[in-house]
């Protein structure tokens, strides 16, 4: 179940995106993108407004890597 109180939660993965193919699942809760730290969506929608190329995301599970497109 879901454990922590920060984070963004995961609701839907896409088949065939970079989500997918990182092994994203929902219900997963994303605490880090890149050097970012995520605690709730304010966090969240400026870590990835300009992200570009392959990042790396921090989820309670681990760690995956969301290729570029």
């Amino acid at each position: 179940g879901i454990e922590s109180e920060k984070g963004v939660v995961v609701t839907e993965v896409e088949p065939g995106s970079s989500a997918d193919d990182a092994g994203l699942r929902p219900l997963d809760v994303i605490t880090g993108i890149n050097q970012y730290q995520i605690e709730g969506l304010e966090d969240y929608r400026p870590a990835i407004k300009d992200l570009s190329g392959d990042c790396l995301v921090r989820t309670e599970r681990g760690y995956v890597v969301l290729k570029g497109k």
